[in-house]
């Protein structure tokens, strides 16, 4: 493993109106779309919370600091077979404007991380849980390879 993959890369995204594109989806009149929050304790025993949608814009409003979203575009050929693309992401914090996250290539890495990750290094906009981060600083053990869209 190289010192590259060791390094965590949290990648920022603005909101509007705490809505986002959903980065794989398939366009054609066959494909399959669609955005939710996977939880469970591992990759062959999860659950989806499927997000509203329309198109590709994808509503994050009960999204939080934590979660593991799964965003897929499948396209479905004309002899029914599907031809997916998933992608999966770990929420580091989310307010109306701007989310944090880190993209894994696995479902079962997104979720060991939101289960390892400890939860100073999750913030949300949740005014309960920011007074909790205020009153218990930890230091910033995230190292971030700067900001990409």
């Amino acid at each position: 493993m190289s010192t590259e993959e060791n390094h965590i890369r949290i990648l920022t995204q603005e909101l509007d109106g705490r809505s986002i594109s959903n980065p794989a989806y398939e366009s054609h009149k066959r494909g399959r779309n669609w955005a939710a929050i996977v939880s469970g304790k591992n990759a062959a025993n999860f659950a989806r919370s499927y997000l509203k949608t329309r198109r590709e814009t994808v509503d994050l409003e009960p999204v939080k600091a934590g979660d593991v979203l799964e965003f897929g575009g499948d396209y479905m050929t004309c002899a029914g077979r599907r031809v997916p693309d998933r992608r999966w992401f770990h929420v580091h914090h989310i307010d109306d404007e701007l989310v944090k996250f880190v993209r894994y290539p696995t479902m079962a890495k997104a979720l060991k991380a939101a289960r390892t990750a400890p939860p100073e290094e999750c913030i949300s906009a949740d005014p309960e849980r920011a007074m909790l981060n205020a009153a218990n600083p930890a230091p910033n053990t995230i190292e971030t390879a700067g900001d990409a869209t």
